[in-house]
């Protein structure tokens, strides 16, 4: 490990420029997994049960952390193996095939196709929580302001069209960090002042099921997946660290931010759900009564922080798709004014999708289930351990590692059993769910 560690500082000290210590790198990975998702885990409880909901919180934190160290693990290999400094999720399944059999080797960018195209259907998915998140607090906060308004969800988000394609104009890096840095203090004011309000409240609901049905828990893991979706974070986070080996173990930056992100999710679930119980709504700031002054304080600030953060969001897209269309569009010799005209062109593209998203699934707690059923169960569970077997396979069995080669495969099985079930009979919840509803 110590050699491995050494091979990798080197080569990203000379290709990654500025890498970051451990405690950094754990501020950035709580930044990027602790958000508003936090506040619609309630709901989850509410799908599952009391104690069942509260349950799947740590199970499925557990599965996910093992599955994000797979993650880690094989980058780092790869990036030993092929004197590379990063690589991000997309590449890192492409060199996967590309080292492993030679029966696989042909099939590289297919694999990578796949997870981009996964990626990018998630970041859309989140994209239209956040345009939903923000127009539900922005229409109670202009309800408060002017009682005598009346103006539904669906004209908001089509309201909110024009602000979020100037928002996304934005292509100063530094701009965007400077937009995130603000956010993220105001999200931590607006964290600290819903769990006080949580802990002080004392119309506790004292009898709650302790489990619901087969259909309501199928419904809470995708909502406690979707808050758990990292799997896009870790690694751009993981390529920044200065000494790779702090990333993993029980200590490590990754065991150390998803204990505490399985802590603050389970005491905002448990405290949301006994606070509001079945009237529980897709996130807890929508129970919150907005005549009371600070309440009403920490939904404007809400609606800036979601309205800001969804420029952060559209940027993980924008990144996947933008240095390969610039580098295709100048190799067939087209001028930068125009390749200018085709970037903005599919980021408003990006707003008008999730916009779409947005209106066809205007309820929060039903999009969140439902791209954390999905997209989200494939990205956590199936594919991080379909990558070890492509990427450890081959050297597992070169060197005769039987024991370990059986230990892992005995879990990745397992996983991917777990998660085709949450898969298959999620996406079926989900579906007979908005159709009672509609």
């Amino acid at each position: 490990m110590a050699s491995l560690d050494a091979r990798l500082r080197a080569v990203r000290e000379k290709t990654s420029g500025e890498l970051v210590g451990a405690h950094i790198t754990l501020i950035n990975f709580l930044r990027g997994m602790i958000g508003p998702g936090c506040f619609s885990v309630p709901l989850a409880l509410k799908y599952a049960g009391l104690w069942t909901g509260f349950s799947l919180i740590f199970i499925i934190g557990l599965i996910t952390t093992i599955n994000m160290s797979k993650l880690v693990r094989c980058s780092q290999y790869l990036c030993a193996l092929t004197n590379t400094g990063a690589l991000n999720y997309g590449n890192m399944t492409e060199e996967a095939f590309r080292q492993s059999f030679p029966i696989l080797r042909k099939h590289h960018w297919v694999a990578k196709a796949f997870v981009n195209i996964s990626l990018f259907i998630l970041q859309l998915g989140v994209c239209s929580v956040a345009y939903i998140f923000m127009v539900d607090h922005l229409k109670e906060v202009l309800e408060h302001i002017w009682p005598h308004i009346h103006i539904t969800e669906k004209e908001l988000i089509l309201i909110a069209f024009l602000p979020y394609c100037a928002e996304v104009s934005i292509r100063s890096f530094w701009l965007l960090s400077a937009v995130s840095v603000v956010g993220n203090l105001f999200m931590l004011i607006a964290l600290v002042i819903i769990f006080v309000k949580l802990i002080l409240t004392r119309n506790m609901i004292p009898e709650l099921p302790a489990i619901t049905d087969f259909n309501g828990v199928m419904l809470a893991a995708g909502s406690i997946l979707y808050a758990f979706e990292g799997q896009a974070v870790v690694l751009p986070i993981e390529n920044k660290l200065q000494h790779p080996s702090e990333m993993s173990g029980f200590t490590g930056v990754l065991s150390t931010g998803m204990s505490l992100t399985t802590i603050i999710y389970a005491f905002c679930g448990f405290f949301g759900y006994i606070v509001y119980g079945p009237k529980v709504q897709g996130s807890i700031t929508l129970n919150m009564d907005s005549s009371s002054g600070i309440v009403f304080a920490v939904k404007c600030l809400l609606t800036m922080i979601i309205f800001t953060g969804y420029l952060l969001q559209h940027y993980v897209i924008v990144e996947m798709y933008l240095p390969e269309m610039w580098t295709y569009f100048k190799g067939r010799g087209w001028g930068k004014r125009s390749i200018f005209c085709v970037e903005y062109a599919t980021r408003y593209i990006v707003v008008i999708l999730s916009m779409g998203l947005a209106l066809a699934v205007p309820d929060l707690g039903d999009i969140i289930s439902l791209i954390g059923v999905s997209i989200g169960m494939m990205l956590a569970m199936i594919v991080p351990p379909l990558i070890e077997w492509v990427t450890f396979l081959p050297s597992w069995l070169e060197k005769r590692q039987h024991r370990e080669m059986f230990i892992q495969s005995f879990f990745n099985v397992s996983f991917i059993l777990i998660g085709l079930t949450f898969i298959i009979f999620g996406l079926k919840s989900n579906i007979q769910n908005l159709m009672n509803k509609n």
